[in-house]
């Protein structure tokens, strides 16, 4: 992969990614079964990584959403 990256161009041509940290779980919309979907994709392993780590489970690297605003 970092062959392939390094082919297309110098590393530090990329630009890191911003974060929005002013963004929080209340901005999901009310939407219950996504919030606590999201709690325990992102916040669980964060929390308890010896859990993960005994039981050999990788957390997630990333969400993707998808959709227009609002959307189920």
């Amino acid at each position: 992969m970092r062959d392939r990256l390094i082919a297309r161009g110098n590393l530090a041509d990329i630009e890191p990614m911003e974060i929005d940290t002013s963004i929080g779980f209340d901005d999901v919309g009310g939407h219950a079964e996504q919030i606590r979907a999201l709690k325990e994709t992102v916040i669980l392993p964060l929390i308890y990584p010896e859990v993960f780590a005994r039981f050999k489970i990788e957390p997630p690297r990333g969400v993707l959403f998808h959709g227009p605003p609002g959307n189920f």
